[in-house]
């Protein structure tokens, strides 16, 4: 028997910085935001 298989690799680049957004959390905030964001460190 011979399988024949089949696989897509899906991914982005990102920043080398802490992202958050679309299922990835912090402290279990911010994970259903409907996109990927970048969590700054300046405060205002």
């Amino acid at each position: 028997n011979v399988y024949l298989t089949s696989f897509i690799q899906v991914g982005f680049a990102i920043p080398d910085a802490f992202v958050v957004g679309y299922a990835l959390d912090y402290n279990e905030y911010f994970r259903d935001l409907d996109h990927v964001c970048v969590i700054s460190v300046c405060r205002r």
